[in-house]
């Protein structure tokens, strides 16, 4: 057996490791949507989103905010705002053929009684009901920039 076959199909069995390890961290959206007390997205916040969003179209970039499954302008732009208001903020990169989707979440509050918040972040392929968890942040900046991560690459 020659080297080049042999690295062949250690990287077959290495791929089919990673693709399992990740089968078992996949989780269903609604799952996560009943498990975390969501609370809605700022205006401020909002407009931080939609920045992010113009960055990225003006380096041509193929991004848009709501559900995958909404595609005409006015319906996506209402559907983004009542899931702004249930805490969920979806962005879709046709690109990529990846869909980030962060929550906003209560983190309790501070040690002067101040709200906290925390930013969870999945990815999942756009109208997949199953999703990878991608971490979480006190900075919403942080979260959005894991897309940009994809997109860069």
């Amino acid at each position: 057996m020659n080297m080049s076959k042999l690295d062949e199909e250690i990287g077959d069995l290495m791929r089919q490791g990673q693709l399992a390890d990740h089968a078992k961290n996949e989780v269903l959206k609604e799952t996560v949507f009943k498990a975390l007390p969501r609370r809605p997205f700022f205006d401020a916040e909002m407009e931080m989103a939609a920045g992010f969003l113009k960055t990225w179209r003006l380096k041509g970039h193929r991004v848009f905010f709501g559900p995958a499954e909404t595609l005409e302008p006015e319906e996506r732009m209402k559907a983004v705002k009542e899931m702004a208001e249930e805490g969920v903020m979806v962005f879709i990169g046709l690109d990529h053929q990846c869909e980030l989707m962060i929550l906003k979440v209560d983190d309790g509050r501070g040690f002067f009684g101040r709200q906290k918040y925390r930013y969870h972040s999945y990815v999942s392929s756009p109208g997949d009901p199953s999703c990878l968890p991608n971490g979480s942040s006190t900075n919403l900046g942080w979260s959005i920039s894991k897309l940009g991560n994809v997109l860069r690459s």
